[in-house]
């Protein structure tokens, strides 16, 4: 086993081995790779600071612009450290849309996803990156009412979703609500006109497939720009939702 792999291996063992982890950025420093190097160091501090990851901290906008730039399989072995936690909701017309992400996000069933809905506080994530765990926390609180936060983690359990397929539907199929449909698919595919209102007739139109969990989140909320200010999820009929992909690596 390489140096770099005892690193790898010992943070997956326990991620809540903080000190493994900068021994490894002073590691990453030395082998010209500052920008993993920072991005540690980010994780550790942000792990032990009490707050509620608000994006526009410094500290969180950096680590979310590292994000970009370091392999996303890298940053799952290294920088999984924080947990989701979902603590219900206080607005009854929400219960529907929730069931509906849960199902997305968490890859679950029709009985499980409601269980968890009605059933909190519960995980939906146990360890995963802080970009994955804060635009997953925020791809929920544009729901009305619901209560959801993102935690230090020390468990070694794993997300087994990989990445994610994006679809847009069409819910009204009035002859207005129609036109959007093909207008939202020929900007979010960039197609012809024409070929857009081909598209739009089919029930589910694929936008993109097997994004990594945090550029899904990002892309989700791009597309989300493409349209009016939405109802839990929804204009004019419209849904902008998620497929999950399963890991196929045990």
């Amino acid at each position: 086993m390489s140096e770099e792999a005892a690193f790898l291996e010992a943070m997956k063992a326990n991620p809540a081995d903080d000190t493994a982890r900068l021994v490894y950025a002073d590691w990453l420093d030395e082998h010209a790779e500052p920008a993993k190097a920072e991005y540690l160091r980010l994780v550790t501090a942000l792990a032990h600071a009490e707050q509620d990851y608000d994006r526009e901290q410094p500290d969180v906008s950096r680590v979310l612009a590292l994000s970009d730039q370091l392999p996303s399989e890298w940053r799952a072995e290294a920088g999984s450290r924080f947990k989701v936690i979902y603590e219900g909701f206080d607005d009854a017309r929400a219960k529907i849309e929730i069931i509906i992400r849960i199902r997305e996000v968490c890859g679950r069933g029709l009985a499980e996803a409601k269980a968890m809905c009605e059933q909190p506080p519960t995980t939906f994530f146990p360890c995963v990156p802080i970009e994955q765990g804060l635009l997953t926390r925020d791809f929920f609180r544009t729901i009305p009412g619901v209560v959801i936060r993102l935690q230090t983690s020390d468990d070694s359990k794993r997300s087994d979703i990989s990445s994610y397929n994006i679809y847009a539907c069409q819910r009204d199929h009035g002859r207005e609500a129609t036109r959007q449909f093909a207008a939202f698919i020929e900007t979010a595919l960039g197609l012809s006109p024409a070929a857009a209102r081909k598209e739009a007739r089919a029930q589910d139109v694929l936008i993109a497939t097997e994004l990594e969990p945090y550029l899904a989140f990002l892309r989700i909320a791009e597309l989300k720009q493409l349209l009016p200010a939405t109802d839990v999820g929804t204009h004019q009929g419209i849904r902008i939702g998620l497929s999950p992909v399963q890991s196929t690596v045990g």
